[in-house]
């Protein structure tokens, strides 16, 4: 159990270096939430519960803290860290940057949001970027129900999570607004040490 905590732990302490650099991976972060949630805290009472949610609690720090520090070379706190990554998501207030998903079929650089410096594209009366981020939301939930009960089935819960965790790098590439062709990319190494399971190319190649 504490060396399982620990390769957790460095795992986690890995994580947000690599976000601190690419946030496009926190795409991730609801698969890596859920196998937590899962190993610290699902189906305990008491006690257990009780260090399961300490535990998950020390994760959240550590990776919390390691984010922090990876601002002070830049001399940057906290909400400098933030600002930082509010200014760069709004930097391409549009559709699509040339990627070919969702957006990109109905056109690139489209406006995404009013006030956006390209026309506005809207579904149904609602702004391209709300209907991404419904989405994204909405297909989050169905992938980790589904890996919920494929590991209730029985299945390996290292490739449940692992297969989760490349959808879900492969959905936010595909419904969200303000992508780039090479935030696909994340999803391609993910996928990549599944072609290793004879069931999962069976099904990819089907």
């Amino acid at each position: 159990r504490h060396t399982r905590f620990r390769n957790v732990t460095g795992v986690q302490t890995c994580a947000l270096p690599i976000f601190s650099i690419k946030p496009q991976s926190a795409f991730l972060f609801p698969a890596v939430a859920y196998c937590l949630f899962r190993r610290h805290v699902w189906a305990r009472r008491g006690i257990a519960l009780a260090e399961g949610i300490a535990r998950f609690a020390a994760l959240g720090s550590i990776g919390l803290s390691v984010w922090v520090l990876s601002g002070i070379p830049f001399g940057l706190g906290p909400s400098g860290l933030l600002d930082f990554y509010s200014q760069a998501s709004n930097s391409y207030e549009v559709t699509s940057v040339w990627a070919f998903n969702l957006w990109g079929v109905a056109g690139f650089w489209k406006g995404d949001v009013p006030g956006a410096e390209f026309p506005l594209m809207r579904v149904a009366g609602v702004p391209a970027f709300t209907v991404g981020m419904g989405l994204f939301v909405a297909t989050t939930a169905w992938v980790l129900v589904r890996a919920q009960r494929s590991i209730s089935r029985g299945h390996s819960e290292a490739r449940a999570i692992a297969t989760a965790a490349a959808a879900l790098s492969l959905v936010g590439f595909v419904v969200l607004t303000r992508m780039h062709e090479r935030y696909l990319f994340p999803a391609i190494v993910l996928l990549a040490p599944l072609l290793t399971w004879r069931a999962f190319r069976r099904t990819y190649w089907a």
